[in-house]
């Protein structure tokens, strides 16, 4: 698939200035035949033909009638309001705005001066072949942009293009169009027709029209793609074009920010790096044809809440979203790497549900008789939450251009959510919740998993909290699960006392040697009780915390809302959060001195 681009090319109008009707500014006009034009490429000259039945003429519908390709406001002069092929040609039916601004090319229609027109358009297919010698490129899946009315027509050999980034053009004696008959065209009908039927992409007709299978192949062919369908599910991903609206706002979005908080753009995005927001709303309001010629700065969000609003909020929005995300992350707590990471579809209490092992497996009977394991189940539920907060950003704010706020609020938008997270957790760990399993606290002598007496942080105590975790017991009382401790948590006033205990020290005498030492990952939380300090393994061998997070929303959320009535722009952020103990097996507790 080449590159697409908007291509135009112009041919001389074959109705009379006659089909204009002044009363109604309407008019008929042949806008392609679809003729053999001249061009070049690297491998040289060839000759392009537009397979104009593969334009869709509904398509054509709505579509902008500029003056020379000019896409600005004034150039636009008229609508396409039906279209058709006839006779292999495509024929539209066009309305003139009654602007006054449109008089001029009015008249100039009504004259008979300015009766060429000219289509533009991208290319979804080529397909090339040789004829008596020559190349001859069919240009196919023709997806209409806009046509023109052209004051000075070129050849029919000539084309006429937006921009000064396509390739030179040769001008050239007329070329007759190369255009399939009608038994060709009837053939190709079939073929897609079958193509679509089936299930099948337009790109495998396209290659049983140019392989000239007959329909009896074609149809044996689409029988084998079908079963081969059938055995393999195949994932394709397709980039959107640079010109869809969505990626335009992503690259927005990721211009702005960049512009907004200094980080560096992705590449597509660095046009939009200067961009102050009005000038993101001047753009907007152009692209659905509003004019902002001579439009104040307040003037200019007035006309964007009354036609481009929606997308002004995602542009905001997504700016939120990534400034606070960024901060988030980087302020989330460590003690995340405690819980296991659940996802909920709505906020009911969530149960955790747990079956027990099964113990060793036992010798089978010469009888070769099997015999049943029995195991247990255990539940325990927690709930999740939505926490929020909002402010407002003002109409002064907007018209100066000015984001800090809203940028600095957005950081701490996600310093607040993580903060939330940090506080979620380390109050599950001191408030000890009762465990359903037995009744008792989660941190219990009769779980094995807190210390008789308060002790610092050294070779001993740490040893009495790794040898609890190896001699735990599965749900059944019996199996040993051996956890593998893996983090020390502390709170900001043990830091330096555990990294000192955890430090490589190059040992000279047996006794001297930390049997500790790279055996545990130190994680440090400064909302914490100073005293306490826990042991705990990874939740991934023998989970025992886990937070909920809400399908769609796993992360804190900004949403805008336009308030131009009231003057300003409303921000809000939520994060739905919960957390939870499920068991007591991989944790270990010393009250601490």
């Amino acid at each position: 698939m080449e590159t697409l681009e908007i291509q135009t090319r112009r041919l001389p109008a074959a109705l009379a200035p006659s089909s204009y009707d002044a009363k109604t500014r309407t008019f008929e006009a042949i806008v392609t035949t679809g003729a053999g034009v001249k061009r070049v490429d690297s491998a040289g000259i060839y000759t392009e033909v537009l397979d104009v039945a593969s334009i869709n003429p509904a398509a054509m519908i709505g579509l902008p009638v500029l003056v020379d390709h000019n896409p600005s406001f004034d150039s636009h002069v008229g609508t396409i309001t039906a279209a058709r092929v006839e006779g292999g040609n495509l024929i539209a039916s066009i309305k003139l705005t009654s602007d006054s601004s449109a008089d001029p090319v009015a008249r100039k229609v009504e004259d008979g001066v300015l009766n060429s027109m000219s289509l533009g358009y991208r290319v979804g297919k080529w397909t090339e072949k040789t004829v008596n010698g020559a190349r001859v490129r069919t240009a196919g899946e023709i997806q209409p942009v806009e046509a023109s009315l052209v004051a000075t027509p070129a050849d029919s050999g000539a084309r006429i293009r937006k921009d000064s980034t396509m390739e030179p053009e040769i001008i050239s004696p007329p070329v007759a169009p190369i255009l399939p008959d009608a038994t060709t065209i009837a053939h190709r009908a079939a073929v897609r027709d079958l193509a679509t039927r089936s299930g099948l992409a337009s790109a495998w007709a396209d290659s049983q029209i140019d392989s000239g299978a007959d329909l009896v192949s074609v149809r044996a062919a689409a029988h084998e793609a079908m079963l081969a369908r059938a055995q393999t599910i195949r994932v394709v991903q397709t980039a959107p074009s640079g010109d869809d609206p969505s990626v335009i706002l992503s690259r927005r979005v990721d211009g702005l920010h960049a512009h907004t908080t200094g980080a560096a753009p992705k590449p597509e995005a660095r046009e939009f790096v200067y961009d102050t927001l009005s000038d993101h709303v001047r753009s907007m309001l152009a692209s659905v044809n509003v004019s902002t010629r001579g439009l104040s700065k307040a003037d200019l969000y007035t006309r964007a809440a009354m036609h481009v609003a929606g997308d002004f909020s995602a542009l905001l929005q997504g700016v939120g979203n990534r400034t606070l995300l960024a901060s988030y992350e980087a302020s989330r707590t460590p003690l995340v790497k405690l819980f296991r990471k659940t996802s909920r579809t709505d906020f009911r209490a969530t149960f955790e549900l747990r079956i027990s092992e099964l113990g060793a497996l036992e010798k089978v009977s010469e009888s070769g008789e099997f015999k049943s394991k029995t195991r247990s189940e255990l539940s325990q539920s927690f709930l999740m939450d939505t926490y929020a907060g909002k402010f407002s950003i003002s109409r002064k704010a907007l018209i100066n251009d000015d984001l800090g706020a809203f940028a600095d609020a957005s950081r701490a938008f996600g310093l607040a959510a993580a903060t939330t997270e940090s506080n979620l957790m380390v109050a599950l760990l001191e408030s000890n919740p009762v465990m359903t399993e037995d009744g008792a606290a989660l941190f219990h002598a009769s779980h094995g998993n807190l210390a008789a007496a308060g002790a610092a942080i050294d070779v001993d105590s740490l040893s009495d909290g790794r040898a609890s975790l190896r001699k735990m017991k599965g749900l059944d009382g019996k199996t040993p699960i051996a956890v593998n401790p893996r983090y020390l948590v502390v709170s900001a006033d043990r830091e330096t006392e555990a990294e000192k205990m955890l430090a490589s020290i190059g040992a000279t005498m047996p006794g001297d040697v930390n049997p500790f030492s790279g055996k545990l990952e130190l994680l440090v939380d400064p909302s914490l009780a100073s005293e306490p300090w826990y042991i705990a393994g990874a939740p991934e061998q023998f989970p025992c915390l886990s937070y909920a997070v809400l399908n769609g929303n796993e992360v804190p959320t900004v949403e805008v809302q336009n308030l131009f009535d009231q003057l300003g722009t409303s921000v809000r952020a939520y994060h739905d959060f919960g957390v939870g103990a499920q068991d007591w097996r991989s944790l270990y507790k010393n009250p601490g001195v």
